[in-house]
């Protein structure tokens, strides 16, 4: 009886702490979130971590502003000159400035960034392109440098607009890029930000950041995440809440993209309770290896055009990519499938289509792009594994002038053979013919003798 007591002790307390005791991160799945369109990248190697439907177009809404923040940053020599600012909107979230108020491009930039400043979104593309079309266009320039592929931006704000569009993994290139600029990365990360004095409003602006990882509004729950370093929200009725994060922890530096959460299902703090438990998940599961590891296919073959003739490998040659000094970022579970089946890896070759020799051993050839779910991890340069020569130094036999005179030499000699045997062939037959000739000439001697004796 006793026994059973103590084993029933036993088995109230296990359970008692098996109530309280926390779920592990890895045992979250990003499967379970509703969340359309979402991405997860390697904010040090461009690596896409996971995603759902992360290259398929949606609405950006604010999150647009980060495009405008980084153009104003690269193109402002003086951030603290303050200027008169021009025609703005009063649309959806603004910082509250007014036409022909003077504020310095610091000021706007932590009004468009922290409350998502429509109207410092306006005040910006008109002071550096001078209008809002001709901002877009400049955007629109800098979205294809950063390799922002499907990407189409019509305003500064990402007020709503059917060409205004990009994608999850669009959105995460562009922060990886803006993310590199220290004026950009202090002013996502802050939480609250008060404005010099203006020419209409003595005490400045007092803003405080919308991103609720970042910082927490007066009168909502704290969902803030240690480990947060930015970025940016976004939230239209047509694009639904948007939420582009980073955050780094361990010397790992995370990027992640949230688009399209309808808000008629799902409250605004959704995006930010997903993030943190997306974020805890990555850093739990991510896994650095040594990409010579996977087993990728890493040697390849390209023909060469204009190769010599005596070439070894008749202008075939191998181009090795190395590996041994690179390492990928990803999913313990994506390395060990990778590992386990190299075939799930897309290799795709680059600019080695139209190699000419002369090739020099060392020499770049090319690009190997490696690929797992739709995704580059991983690029390598491509080198030539030896020398290959081109026509022009062939060595084949002796200069064809030399040779052309040994032909010369070699046809007078058969003529003087030939020459030499008709001769021979004339004398041979005059002998002959001198020889019959006599025989001729003592039988028709005989014939006479006889018919002379005959006749006596």
């Amino acid at each position: 009886m006793k026994r059973r007591s103590i084993l029933y002790l036993v088995f109230c307390v296990a359970i008692l702490f098996m109530a309280f005791t926390p779920l592990s991160r890895a045992e979250f799945d990003p499967e379970s979130i509703s969340t359309p369109y979402f991405l997860l990248m390697d904010a040090d190697t461009g690596t896409v971590i996971y995603h759902r439907q992360g290259d398929t177009q949606f609405y950006p809404a604010s999150t647009t502003k980060i495009l405008t923040c980084i153009i104003a940053l690269e193109n402002t020599t003086d951030l603290d000159e303050t200027f008169s600012v021009g025609p703005v909107t009063d649309r959806g979230s603004c910082m509250g400035i007014r036409e022909g108020e003077k504020l310095s491009m610091r000021d706007l930039l932590y009004g468009l960034m922290l409350v998502s400043g429509n109207d410092a979104a306006d005040a910006i593309a008109h002071k550096l392109a001078g209008g809002r079309s001709e901002f877009a266009a400049i955007m629109n320039e800098k979205a294809a440098e950063i390799g922002m592929t499907k990407s189409h931006f019509m305003n500064a704000n990402g007020l709503h607009n059917e060409e205004h569009v990009s994608t999850a993994y669009d959105m995460a290139l562009l922060a990886r890029y803006a993310m590199q600029n220290e004026t950009f990365r202090k002013i996502v990360s802050t939480e609250q930000y008060t404005t010099s004095p203006t020419s209409k409003k003595s005490n400045g602006y007092t803003l405080t950041n919308s991103n609720r990882l970042i910082a927490t509004g007066n009168g909502k729950a704290n969902i803030e995440y240690e480990y947060a370093t930015g970025i940016k929200t976004g939230n239209t009725i047509q694009s639904g809440y948007c939420l582009v994060a980073s955050a780094t922890k361990n010397d790992r530096n995370l990027i992640l993209v949230i688009l399209g959460d309808n808000e008629y299902e799902v409250a605004s703090e959704y995006r930010f309770k997903n993030a943190k438990s997306i974020f805890e998940w990555a850093f739990e599961k991510l896994e650095t290896a040594s990409a010579a590891d996977l087993g990728m296919q890493t040697q390849f073959t390209v023909q060469v055009s204009d190769a010599s003739l005596s070439d070894a490998g008749s202008g075939m040659l191998s181009i090795v990519a190395d590996l041994s000094t690179s390492s990928v970022s990803m999913l313990s579970d994506d390395i060990a499938a990778i590992k386990a089946d190299p075939s799930l890896v897309t290799v795709t070759i680059q600019d080695a289509d139209s190699v000419k020799a002369p090739v020099k051993q060392g020499d770049v050839i090319g690009t190997v792009v490696y690929s797992y779910k739709g995704f580059t991890f991983l690029t390598a340069d491509l080198v030539a594994s030896r020398d290959v020569a081109d026509l022009a130094t062939q060595t084949t036999g002796p200069e064809p002038t030399l040779e052309i005179i040994d032909n010369e030499e070699k046809s007078g000699s058969w003529l003087l053979v030939w020459i030499l045997l008709a001769v021979l062939i004339i004398v041979v037959v005059l002998i002959i013919m001198l020889i019959m000739s006599k025989k001729s000439g003592r039988i028709r001697a005989r014939r006479r003798g006889y018919y002379v004796t005959r006749k006596r």
